[in-house]
């Protein structure tokens, strides 16, 4: 019997956007020792902070996300 063939695996690109943010030097020295104590790099570090706003249940935005329970709707 012949051997089987097997599927190639193949990874997907991700598609990726870049984004810049405009530091100072004293914060980008204190992210610099951040990074340094905690043996890990910038970018990682920016990303971890962000990932909850970036994440599934924040991409579906609801009006009543944005209107606190003591407000009264007035106009509505």
């Amino acid at each position: 019997m012949p051997p089987r063939k097997t599927r190639k695996k193949f990874k997907r690109r991700l598609k990726s956007k870049s984004i810049t943010v405009k530091l100072t030097g004293q914060q980008m020295l204190s992210l610099n020792n951040y990074c340094k104590l905690h043996d890990t790099t910038p970018n990682k570090v920016i990303k971890a902070r962000i990932s909850p706003f970036t994440s599934v249940r924040f991409r579906q935005l609801s009006k009543d996300r944005f209107v606190l329970p003591n407000q009264l709707d007035l106009f509505g």
